[in-house]
């Protein structure tokens, strides 16, 4: 195992008041942060995000400079880019900037470029990304104000486009919006059920189409929402809400949508208080009531992926913490004459959570708080594998290819592997406790340590050895010293 001790550059011999403010600042660490093939970390008080690199055979270290107190930090949906929410500073003493809240957004194939910042006018502590990565949304988490803020308006948005460089029109500050046109007049959908409130729970949307699926409280049916071009008003909005309901037939737990190999629509809706999950076609409003006697509130489509056609679903209790999982048959669904298949899968613990293993017909299932018991499902066979864990799982992660799942307890100073082929586990000794375990696209495994210094351990493949390891040591401190007073 090689260790790589990264130090400090000392510029000067002596220690006077001239030094640089960032040693006096209140410091937060946001990260590790997963990238493509990096991992990153944003320092609150050095105002700086550092890349570690994994591509090569040899970690490299590279910095970019954001703003003052970074709040939150995302990754896009490809991982590609880079986003932080940083709260800015109010210049009261020697050496602080005078500096607004701002949204930046980073490249960090290329650290060294500066990254573009926009003005977002309130310290919002959120951030979502569109799939494309066109468009942001930064907006306010549900914590309420905090004691460096006075009034918060927690239903305005800052929106984005990233399309397009920083300027006076970009962001937009609305409260209720289009997204893609945030200048326009916005559109209201009214939800309600005889005088009660309706409250959304659940969104899903249908892969590369306009339309939205929506589930509600006290709505016993599920809303489709489709967004039709619409021209006729000059300057106005540029679509109209084309609403339809999907009976269910019952208050809905859970939604899942997919298209078959046909290009027909189909929307699953679990309906506990009818005994049923009900298989909707969505253009006809047409159904069919599968009878499964469980409350389920979770169903998990398999496979999963874009452009990819499931061919089952997986059905969970979670909130009940039952023993029972259930199989859906989804080959032959949409013919009248062929009896819904459902497969009923008794296990021994209950079910806590099921997590889909990334492009495998396998779901990992807890089954326990504390994530010491564990099993693995797997959807060809419907048979299940015991896992036992020395301590709970507390940071976990699957390799890219789905492989290998990887786990790691506090306090215990080893990685547990299991290959998902054969479920055959491994473990990997550490010089320290993990605080964090993440896999990278190359199928690399980096391990955070926790240390605010910087401190991790790089393994460059699930079946590596200790003496393929690298350990790195101070990588937060780099150049620490080479910053202006």
């Amino acid at each position: 195992m090689r260790t790589l001790i990264i130090l400090p550059l000392l510029l000067t011999a002596c220690w006077d008041d001239s030094r640089p403010i960032a040693w006096d600042r209140a410091r937060t660490v946001l990260g590790p942060i997963p990238l493509k093939t990096q991992v990153a970390y944003v320092d609150s008080a050095l105002d700086r995000v550092t890349f570690i690199d994994l591509a090569g055979d040899a970690p490299v270290i590279a910095t970019t400079q954001v703003g003052r107190n970074a709040i939150a930090a995302i990754p896009s949906a490809d991982r590609h880019r880079m986003f932080v929410i940083t709260r800015g500073e109010e210049a009261v003493h020697a050496g602080e900037i005078d500096q607004a809240p701002l949204f930046w957004n980073l490249d960090p194939a290329n650290p060294g470029a500066p990254a573009a910042a926009y003005a977002i006018g309130s310290p919002f502590d959120r951030v979502a990304v569109s799939a494309d990565g066109n468009l942001a949304i930064a907006y306010f988490s549900a914590a309420g104000p905090d004691d460096t803020g006075f009034f918060r308006n927690p239903n305005e948005l800052a929106v984005i486009d990233l399309s397009q460089p920083p300027g006076d029109a970009n962001p937009v500050l609305k409260t209720v919006l289009d997204a893609s046109h945030p200048d326009r007049d916005d559109i209201s959908i009214r939800l309600d059920l005889g005088g009660l409130p309706v409250t959304p729970e659940q969104v899903v949307f249908a892969l590369d189409t306009a339309t939205a699926y929506v589930r509600s409280d006290n709505a016993s049916d599920v809303l489709q929402i489709l967004l039709e071009p619409d021209s006729t008003t000059a300057g106005g909005n540029d679509f109209r809400p084309l609403l339809a309901q999907l009976g269910a037939g019952g208050g809905p737990t859970d939604i899942a949508v997919y298209d078959d190999p046909n290009g027909t629509r189909y929307l699953l809706a679990a309906t506990p208080n009818t005994g049923a999950v009900v298989v909707i076609e969505a253009d006809t409003g047409n159904f069919r009531a599968v009878p499964v006697a469980d409350p389920i509130d979770r169903i998990l489509l398999f496979p999963s992926g874009d452009g990819v056609t499931p061919h089952q679903a997986l059905l969970a209790s979670i909130g009940a913490e039952l023993h029972t999982l259930h199989v859906l048959d989804l080959t032959h669904i949409e013919d009248p004459l062929v009896q819904p298949s459902v497969q009923d899968i008794t296990l021994d613990q209950p079910v806590r959570d099921v997590v889909p293993v990334p492009d495998r017909d396998l779901a990992m299932i807890v089954h326990d708080s504390d994530r010491t018991v564990l099993g693995l499902l797997d959807m060809s066979t419907a048979s299940t594998s015991p896992l036992l864990g020395v301590g709970k799982l507390d940071s976990y992660d699957f390799t890219p290819d789905g492989s290998h799942l990887i786990g790691a307890t506090a306090g215990i100073s080893r990685l547990g592997f299991v290959a998902l082929d054969n479920l055959h586990p491994t473990d990997f000794r550490l010089d320290d406790p993990p605080v964090t375990v993440l896999a990278t696209e190359n199928g690399k495994i980096f391990v955070d340590h926790g240390d605010p210094l910087g401190h991790a351990t790089v393994i460059p493949s699930a079946t590596a050895t200790r003496d393929d390891a690298t350990v790195l040591t101070g990588f937060l401190t780099a150049d620490l010293l080479d910053k202006e007073p």
